[in-house]
C-alpha cells in the first residue's frame, strides 16, 4: 500500500502548480486504490478531466503508477478514484 503522507505531499505540489486556483485533497488510500477531492476554478470548458489526469501524471513522474478509474461531481466537488 501506497504511503499516505508521500501521497499527500505530491498532491500538494500539484495543487500549488495551480496557484490556488483549485484545492486537492486526498481523502482516503486503501490497497489497490485512492480517492481524491478537487474543487475550485476549474475551467469546464477545457474539460476536468484533464485536471484528473494532470494528477494521474505527476504521480506517475514520481514514480508512482496511478490511473484515473472514475470520477463523479456532488455539488462542484469532484471524486475522484485512481488505481494504483
Amino acid at each position: 500500500m501506497i504511503n499516505y503522507e508521500i501521497l499527500a505531499s505530491i498532491i500538494g505540489e500539484f495543487a500549488a502548480l495551480y496557484g490556488g486556483e483549485i484545492d486537492v485533497s486526498l481523502i482516503s488510500v486503501e490497497h489497490d486504490h485512492f480517492t481524491v477531492k478537487f474543487m475550485g476554478w476549474m475551467c469546464k470548458t477545457c474539460g476536468v478531466d484533464e485536471y484528473f489526469e494532470g494528477l494521474a501524471y505527476t504521480l506517475r513522474l514520481k514514480g508512482i503508477e496511478a490511473r484515473l478509474v472514475d470520477y463523479k461531481e456532488e455539488g462542484g466537488v469532484y471524486i475522484v478514484t485512481y488505481a494504483i
